[in-house]
């Protein structure tokens, strides 16, 4: 039955989910696309530190020394 619908067979007790029966092949295509959405997210996390991180180096200058930088 798994095999035909690819979606998971719940079974419950006392009301409760207590466990849940898929696909072997439905399950580990889950998991990749949980792999890759983690991976994704921690790339983005990254660039947001690495931008944070380039702010604190140039709000910590004295303002003279960022305009000579940049040549203004």
């Amino acid at each position: 039955m798994c095999r035909k619908t690819r979606q998971p067979i719940y079974i419950t007790r006392n009301g409760g989910v207590d466990l849940v029966v898929m696909d072997a092949q439905a399950f580990d295509e889950a998991m990749e696309l949980r792999d890759l959405a983690y991976k994704r997210e921690m790339r983005t996390l990254e660039g947001i530190k690495q931008g944070r991180d380039e702010i604190r180096q140039v709000l910590g200058r004295p303002y003279r020394e960022v305009r000579e930088k940049m040549g203004l």
